[in-house]
């Protein structure tokens, strides 16, 4: 059966905690799940509410505003990965 989807920021630590966790499990480095971390609580963070909830003009608004406080291209695009690579897997379980 599957998972309604979460609504709540800290369901979204919960989610964020096993993405994490699956990561590691597929191998990826520490270095690399501690990057995706932190990019997915700065994103987090900015967002008016949860990521499952979130509206394309706020995760716009998320990544512009980074821009504008100097982050560095390739961090953002990394930081849209894992925000990407999160909300596939809420939506995933949630089907």
């Amino acid at each position: 059966m599957a998972r309604k989807p979460r609504h709540d920021r800290q369901s979204n630590e919960r989610e964020v905690e096993e993405f994490l966790g699956a990561l590691t499990l597929e191998g990826r480095s520490e270095h690399s799940v501690r990057a995706y971390r932190r990019d997915l609580e700065g994103v987090l963070a900015a967002l008016p509410g949860p990521l499952g909830e979130a509206r394309p003009a706020d995760l716009r608004e998320c990544f512009r505003r980074q821009q504008q406080a100097g982050r560095s291209p390739s961090s953002i695009n990394r930081a849209i990965a894992a925000a990407r690579s999160l909300w596939l897997t809420i939506i995933h379980d949630a089907v």
